[in-house]
């Protein structure tokens, strides 16, 4: 139901995402967002139906005029689903500020929602920044309150902690955190909007290594240096202390969410100098990668670009190859830690082995997963190296992609009556589908793909189909040009 009075402004149908997804824009400045549809309204589903027949294309973002498609408040816009990158069918719903397209906190805008349930701590992370990257130390909440907690140094401290909303099992995340020492505020962020720009910070909001490694979601009461996020209020010296003093100091943090419901915790920090960490870790053989300006690691065999901003901090980088035993064209080049977090995307080239030249087409640099599986990444020729774009540290090297996706009939049956709505599975082993094409009696026919399934399914009856004998035939590409082709007779 569209939750005010408005026009639909933007309509998106696509096979990761957002899925089939409504944008309404309303007269008081916002927009609001519907995402993960089953479908839509039927002259808003007529309309892009048309339009993906006109243009012979399943995925669209179309922009329709203010009077094209004029809402009511209350007014039944789409039907729920699972389209695009959902797990399980949900309505992903978001308001906007039409101006500036950042999603503001919707319960700000007192939707009626009761919240009667403050927040709940689970534990509390303390992060020692007197080595060269940190040391950290994990404090349980049940140990802390009433114990001193002895410590030295540069000290940050990280919580484990959730709100949750009446009448829901559900955990959401944190509208409001303050960070006391002493009784003075030395970090606090509010959660009230945030620019898609920022997202990616996310990855430094929270303790990124521990996310990967135990699933739990720590937010960091710190700023790390290259962190920009706009949610910070007050800190000083970023949220981080210096328990240097040989003095006790008193801790306290505390939780709120919009309704007003708060949780804290309260301990006590003794400054020690027994308790000073020293890092073990070499550096002297490694390359220190600066955050704040643009790096370059290369060999005869790697090149490692770093660009601008693309880490949070500075790091000392730990490159090494070994044997490959997943391809004969080069060696794994494990570059640095999969557990530390990139902001932007570093370059990656590297010089292929053995590779005949008729095989350059299908070469590409895979990913190689910690499960063992591989991911493959968009690759071009550049001086003799194939060269990637990535966002993540890790395992690569270089492969070759010479196998045609696969096709594969879930309901489609030549022999007998055929069902109104035929589906396939398409796959491919490593590069990935490109295109897909559907075509009866030579005629495009909308196939609607759901990628996270490698489903695509075919609504017969939509197509106008006339009863009687018709030929499918359906082209399935990779991103290395492999092809494949399915061709039959059946009836309708």
């Amino acid at each position: 139901y569209a939750v005010a009075d408005g026009y639909i402004s933007r309509i998106m149908v696509s096979a990761s995402g957002y899925g089939k997804a409504l944008y309404v824009n309303h007269p008081n400045g916002y927009v609001s967002v519907y995402a993960h549809l089953s479908r839509f309204k039927k002259d808003v589903e007529d309309y892009i139906f048309k339009y993906q027949h006109d243009n012979e294309e399943f995925e669209i973002n179309l922009y329709p005029l203010p009077n094209q498609f004029k809402i009511k408040k209350s007014e039944i816009i789409a039907k729920s689903g699972n389209s695009g990158r959902s797990f399980g069918a949900h309505l992903h719903f978001e308001i906007r500020e039409t101006q500036s397209e950042k999603p503001i906190n919707p319960l700000l805008l007192n939707f009626n929602i009761e919240d009667t349930i403050a927040p709940k701590i689970f534990s509390i992370y303390m992060y020692n920044f007197e080595g060269e990257n940190g040391s950290e130390m994990i404090i349980d909440k049940k140990n802390i309150n009433g114990n001193i907690i002895k410590v030295f140094g540069k000290i940050g401290f990280g919580i484990e902690a959730f709100d949750f909303i009446n009448g829901r099992n559900s955990a959401t995340g944190l509208y409001n955190i303050d960070l006391f020492v002493d009784d003075s505020l030395i970090f606090s962020y509010t959660l009230n909007k945030i620019s898609f720009f920022e997202n990616r910070y996310l990855n430094i909001f929270i303790d990124y290594s521990e996310r990967k490694g135990t699933g739990k979601k720590i937010s960091k009461c710190f700023i790390e240096p290259n962190n920009n996020l706009s949610i910070y209020e007050k800190n000083k010296n970023n949220g981080i202390y210096d328990f240097s003093d040989l003095k006790t100091h008193s801790v306290k943090i505390l939780a709120k969410d919009v309704s007003g419901n708060n949780s804290s915790i309260n301990f006590n920090v003794e400054s020690d100098s027994s308790f000073k960490i020293k890092d073990k870790k070499n550096y002297h053989n490694l390359k220190k990668i600066y955050f704040s300006k643009k790096n370059f690691y290369f060999t005869d065999k790697i090149k490692i670009i770093f660009h601008l901003n693309t880490l949070y901090s500075d790091i000392y980088l730990n490159y090494y190859s070994s044997k490959n035993k997943f391809s004969k064209y080069s060696d794994i080049h494990n570059i640095h830690d999969s557990y530390i977090a990139l902001h932007n995307k570093i370059t990656i080239a590297i010089k292929p082995d053995n590779l005949e030249h008729g095989l350059r087409k299908k070469a590409l640099i895979v990913k190689l997963k910690e499960n063992n599986k591989l991911e493959a990444f968009d690759s071009r020729w550049k001086d003799g190296f194939i060269e990637t774009n990535t966002s993540y540290f890790g395992k690569y090297f270089v492969s070759i992609d010479t196998i045609a996706p696969k096709i594969k009939s879930i309901n489609f049956n030549k022999k007998n009556k055929q069902n109104k709505i035929i589906k396939f599975k398409i796959r491919d082993n490593l590069s990935g589908i490109e295109t897909y094409k559907g075509y009866i009696d030579k005629k495009w026919v909308l196939f609607e793909y759901d990628k996270k399934t490698n489903t695509i399914y075919c609504n017969l009856d939509k197509e106008n189909l006339k009863k009687g004998k018709h030929i499918l035939k359906l082209i399935v590409k990779d991103k290395k040009g492999n092809e494949s082709i399915f061709k039959s007779n059946f009836i309708y």
